[in-house]
């Protein structure tokens, strides 16, 4: 399916932006935690 993402194509645009997508969640849920993992230690 990734090698898709190489060919000018409409099927290579929806990838990218489903890549975009994922990387974005990705960093989302990166700073949650970071701050999940702040809070925890500030209980501490």
């Amino acid at each position: 399916m990734a090698t898709f993402c190489f060919h000018p194509s409409p099927l290579s645009i929806s990838c990218l932006n489903l890549f975009k997508k994922a990387v974005s969640w990705l960093n989302a849920i990166d700073e949650f935690e970071h701050r999940l993992i702040k809070d925890m230690l500030s209980f501490l």
